[in-house]
């Protein structure tokens, strides 16, 4: 089973506030869609109800401490263990971790790649990518796009974990 990041973050780590995102890209958001099309996507349910339904095309799972929490045409669990459980029943080679904060750092010793869109943003947020060392992990530059009148600076990189 392989475990896949994939984030947009601000200089200092920066996620979101709110519950909602601290920017709009719209090639960061095809870069997204592009990652995680016909693939299996696991978010907290914080990121779930900021993006408000179930993505097409793609599987949501649902991490979650609520119980109760149900969510129209997704798969909704408690326990990572669970959906570890549920992806090899199924078959499931790769899962997509989207969101947020708490997910990315439950997730993050799994991981064997990120897809981090790095964005220059510095300011408010109450949500944050959990530190990681980047002696660990070899970086390949993707893309870089420059700021518009309408949109801040990133680029998009690819972390590979060091074996």
């Amino acid at each position: 089973m392989k475990y896949i990041i994939v984030a947009g973050i601000g200089n200092e780590g920066e996620l979101g506030l709110e519950n909602k995102l601290l920017w709009r890209l719209p090639e960061d958001l095809k870069n997204f869609k592009s990652l995680t099309i016909n693939k299996t996507m696991v978010m907290g349910r914080k990121t779930f109800e900021s993006i408000g339904k179930a993505l097409p095309n793609r599987e949501t799972i649902i991490l979650t401490r609520d119980k109760s929490f149900k969510a129209s045409g997704c798969k909704v669990f408690h326990h990572q263990d669970d959906i570890d459980s549920y992806a090899k029943e199924n078959h499931i080679e790769e899962l997509m971790i989207v969101g947020g904060g708490e997910i990315y750092n439950l997730y993050l010793p799994r991981v064997c790649t990120m897809y981090i869109s790095h964005v220059d943003y510095s300011g408010a947020s109450d949500t944050r990518f959990p530190l990681f060392d980047s002696a660990d992990w070899s970086v390949e530059q993707l893309a870089e796009y420059g700021a518009t009148p309408k949109t801040l600076a990133w680029k998009l990189c690819k972390y590979s974990r060091k074996l």
